[in-house]
């Protein structure tokens, strides 16, 4: 190992008992201001270094270029540089173990006088670091013996975990295909279930753009005796053999288990998607492709290795092994960019699996409540926190409220796509019913009845106009097709008081088996104060070609309230629309308000007498004459 690095950094840093502290200190042990290690050294010392092949110091300097102080123009080639490494806790890669550290640059002309990169390692299984530092090379290889036995391995384990519901025999779906049949092993065909009892995977995917083979009352005769695999798109084929390989008896695809050609069999089998994918024993998440064409079982991409710098890890006082330690920008795994999380549909069909198979762009992952696991104890790193595991089991998180899981799941769920606008209520209404004990019973256009007026305060990207065809009412977030936020909304909730009353909400829904789905009209009626504003425009600091919203009371002369665009502020207006011409006449309605008179609520335009639609929000607005205002009766639409 000592030749991996300059002997000067082998005698200062890493021969050290210092040194072995980082590296063997238990995380409940851990004093952060004596398990670091430090040495010093010039900026011209530490290149020299590393042009003669010192590891350690080629990692300094990849520390320093990715914090753009890529040359000794810009550093002081003689000017002292402290160096430290510490464990790091920011951060939570899988596996588990000592696979994360904070190196720390110190010199005069950084911009802050310091600099932190954070440092991921890895190691193979029969190095002798490898009892610390758990975490092995990428493996990109999924489609062997071994991946499979593994597999097998997490489900097995699964099974015992306390916190993992038990998958006993369920009622399976109306039709599952039947994967191996005893009579025709190798010819898998459409089981017409008719209420009998077993166990059965899922699959969660992307349809693409000319998906075929799909399950039609034409072909359902032929396919219930045999599906014929090459006739099949490969993602449907590869899943097929996973749920095999497994020995999972039934596997459910959508595709192939829904008449594609019957909108009433699509009704009727999208009302049973809540318990399909609760009750499946394991859903296969196919994250990678964008396309059923694709496939997902071919080797991943290797780990770019260039900048990857294998150095001494120090276990005992004269034991070393080696890791390899990488950047995050090299070894991030950002998921948001996976094919899978771009698609409205599939999100109910992650949040709702009690396990998962995820097959991602850089390896493969268990998931469950007890947590990841990936083939062969790859390194996993993610630059930001699973946003869908926090919703995944976020009904019964302790440390989240309900309304706060389901404020994530609507801003995640609203940055997603699909093909037909009038689904953006139906495929959230198995999410819907899961939430349903907790904020309902009662949901209105996907607005629970819980909190009701705060969850009205939700404000949006404002990029878009509002859908067309109708396709829910103004004042829901499901009417929107860009980026939605509610938090801020439910913040209020927790500390201002209602100032406005609810007479009546109504929706009439498309199909009254689908009491989360689709809507063809909704309203509601307040009772509170109605206030005359005007909206005018000032030029956008940011943003020259659009125009900061300003609100200016007019009914009792409190003077002018800029607004904060698009920003995630805790008060400001926010248009549903920036394309809204300016200026405008328009009414406010306070929702809710604190004991200084500060108050948040809709903003909202006439479209008969006393019927009006909403525009924006505003938040957090002096309001010092509200007692003044005369109440009034109005219906929104």
């Amino acid at each position: 190992p000592s030749l991996l690095v300059c002997h000067d950094r082998w005698n200062s840093f890493f021969n050290t008992s210092d040194f072995l502290r980082v590296c063997t200190a238990k995380e409940e042990e851990i004093d952060f201001d004596r398990d670091i290690v430090h040495c010093q050294k010039t900026v011209r010392h530490i290149n020299k270094s590393a042009s003669e092949g010192c590891n350690w110091c080629k990692c300094i300097q990849r520390a320093f270029m990715l914090h753009n102080a890529t040359n000794e123009g810009f550093l002081d080639p003689d000017e002292g540089c402290t160096i430290s490494l510490s464990r790091d806790y920011l951060y939570e890669p899988t596996p588990t173990g000592h696979n994360s550290y904070l190196l720390s640059l110190r010199h005069r002309n950084l911009a802050s006088d310091s600099t932190n990169c954070h440092l991921f390692a890895f190691t193979n299984h029969n190095n002798i670091a490898a009892s610390l530092v758990t975490a092995q090379p990428r493996q990109t290889i999924l489609d062997t013996p071994a991946a499979v036995q593994e597999m097998r391995t997490w489900l097995a384990d699964c099974r015992l975990h306390d916190c993992c519901p038990l998958k006993n025999d369920v009622v399976l779906p109306t039709r599952v295909i039947e994967v191996s049949p005893a009579a025709s092993p190798d010819n898998p065909r459409i089981l017409v279930a008719n209420g009998s009892q077993g166990q059965y995977a899922a699959l969660s995917y992307c349809w693409g753009e000319r998906p075929y083979g799909h399950l039609q009352n034409s072909n359902l005769e032929e396919y219930t005796r045999r599906l014929d695999l090459l006739a099949l798109p490969q993602t449907l084929r590869e899943a097929i053999k996973v749920a095999k390989d497994l020995g999972i008896l039934y596997l459910w695809i959508d595709a192939l288990c829904i008449l594609q050609d019957s909108d009433a069999d699509k009704q009727h089998e999208l009302a049973t998607m809540q318990r399909v994918y609760r009750n499946a024993l394991i859903t296969i998440v196919v994250a990678s492709s964008d396309d059923v064409t694709n496939g997902f079982l071919q080797p991943r991409p290797q780990l770019y290795t260039a900048y990857t710098y294998t150095i001494p890890f120090r276990v005992g006082t004269n034991l070393f092994g080696t890791v390899s330690f990488s950047t995050m920008k090299e070894i991030a795994h950002e998921e948001s960019l996976e094919p899978i999380n771009r698609r409205c549909w599939t999100l109910q069909e992650q949040i709702l699996s009690t396990r998962s198979l995820y097959f991602a762009s850089h390896t493969l992952q268990w998931r469950c409540s007890q947590g990841e696991r990936n083939l062969s104890d790859s390194l996993h790193v993610t630059r930001w926190r699973n946003s869908i595991q926090d919703m995944k089991y976020g009904v019964s998180y302790l440390y989240q409220s309900n309304f706060e899981c389901w404020a994530k799941t609507v801003a995640d769920y609203s940055h997603r796509s699909m093909v037909l606008s009038s689904d953006k209520l139906n495929a959230i209404a198995a999410i819907a019913q899961d939430f349903a004990p907790m904020l309902g019973p009662h949901y209105y256009a996907g607005i629970w009845e819980k909190s009701l007026l705060s969850q009205l305060l939700w404000f949006c990207d404002g990029n878009a106009p509002r859908a067309s065809p109708y396709r829910a009412p103004s004042w829901s977030w499901a009417s929107r097709d860009d980026g939605v936020y509610m938090i801020t909304a439910l913040e209020l909730a927790e500390h201002d008081t209602e100032i406005c009353s609810i007479v009546r909400v109504s929706t009439q829904l498309k199909e009254n088996k689908l009491p989360f789905g689709e809507v063809i009209s909704a309203s509601i009626e307040l009772r509170g104060g109605l206030r005359r504003a005007r909206l005018d425009g000032t030029p956008h600091e940011f943003i020259p070609e659009k125009k900061k919203p300003r609100l200016v009371w007019v009914d009792k002369g409190e003077g002018v309230f800029e607004g904060q665009g698009t920003f995630l502020t805790t008060h400001g207006i926010h248009l549903d629309n920036f394309g809204l011409e300016l200026p405008i006449e328009v009414l406010g309605m306070p929702l809710v308000a604190n004991r200084d008179g500060i108050g948040s609520g809709l903003l909202l335009v006439p479209t008969a007498e006393y019927s009006y639609e909403r525009v924006g929000t505003f938040y957090q607005t002096k309001l010092a004459s509200l007692h003044q205002v005369h109440e009034v009766e109005i219906t929104i639409v």
